[in-house]
């Protein structure tokens, strides 16, 4: 038996492992010293599996896993190759968002402004509130903004993405962003701040 793939990580269309888009892809690279792939099995921790797939790809094999709403799973894969066997893969968590409509029970919220600014010189604006967090194994924060945001809870910014939500046609649709905050939201008060502006 090799050693297990190397470098093992997964991606979704249109964003990342924490369910930006519909389903996740799972790329890796063969153990050190194999030049061949001959097939690959990729398997996770709740029940799915590929079995045996005869195949040379590495590269985004699609995973139909995705089907329901905030679903977590580990992942992990091993490969047939010019050298035998390999051992499994380290696990990569992959996560569904928000997939349905019945998911999304949130309302925008902004600030009131008497004299609307001028496009270009509008200023950003803090928006604060205090949440009850209850005791929680794990905890996600889904997040966008019609405009710019950057996001904190206790005074430590959630992720490192700049210019989120990202580029889009905001009357068309509105992208938006999954954080894992679970070391952030530690059961009791805690202060949610965003900072917000033109997009």
């Amino acid at each position: 038996m090799t050693t297990r793939p190397a470098r093992v990580w997964a991606e979704v269309t249109g964003g990342n492992a924490l369910g930006r888009g519909q389903q996740p892809a799972l790329s890796w690279w063969l153990p050190e010293g194999c030049s061949v792939q001959h097939a690959y099995q990729v398997r996770t921790d709740d029940g799915y599996d590929t079995g045996r797939v005869e195949d040379a790809i590495q590269s985004f094999v699609r995973l139909p896993v995705f089907d329901r709403s905030r679903r977590s799973a580990l992942a992990q894969d091993k490969v047939w190759t010019d050298l035998g066997e390999s051992a499994w893969s380290d696990p990569v968590r992959l996560e569904s968002g928000l997939l349905g409509e019945q998911d999304w029970q949130a309302w925008w919220i902004g600030v009131e402004e008497a004299e609307r600014p001028e496009k270009g010189s509008r200023p950003a604006y803090w928006l604060r509130t205090l949440i009850d967090v209850p005791p929680a194994a794990e905890a996600r924060l889904y997040l966008t903004a019609l405009g710019l945001y950057e996001a904190f809870l206790d005074g430590t910014r959630i992720g490192d993405a700049e210019l989120a939500p990202g580029y889009t046609q905001y009357r068309a649709r509105v992208q938006y962003q999954a954080y894992d905050v679970t070391s952030l939201a530690r059961p009791g008060r805690r202060v949610l701040a965003v900072l917000l502006a033109d997009g």
